[in-house]
């Protein structure tokens, strides 16, 4: 939670947080826990991105042309798809905090085992 208010990345709705799920899953003698999220913008976040991004075609109002207010207010413009160069550094919020937590979520889970397993 702290990763997500203002350490690694600045909260504004607070979605990303809502949005993370961890699954617990006990077969063949081991235990896994997967946490993610299922917002298209939290891999973003946590790997980062360098590439093309396609932006759809779009209508745009404008005000203003080249700084000077248009005459009869606002006009619609259409603009054709594009690709825009991203180079997006990771802000890894999931990963850094469940590497710092690694030793607690261990020994919970060893007392949970030792717990289940006890007579």
């Amino acid at each position: 939670q702290q990763k997500l208010s203002g350490a690694v990345l600045q909260s504004r709705s607070g979605a990303l947080l809502a949005s993370l799920a961890a699954d617990v899953s006990v077969g063949d003698g081991a235990v896994t826990m997967a946490v993610g999220s299922d917002l298209p913008y939290a891999a973003f976040q946590e790997y980062g991105f360098a590439g093309v991004e396609t932006v759809s075609a779009q209508l745009r109002t404008i005000k203003e042309v080249f700084g000077r207010p248009l005459r009869g207010g606002e006009k619609r413009i259409a603009v054709r798809a594009y690709g825009r160069k991203i180079d997006y550094p990771a802000h890894s919020f999931l990963r850094s905090a469940l590497a710092e937590l690694q030793p607690e979520i261990s020994d919970a889970l060893e007392g949970a085992l030792a717990e289940a397993v006890a007579p």
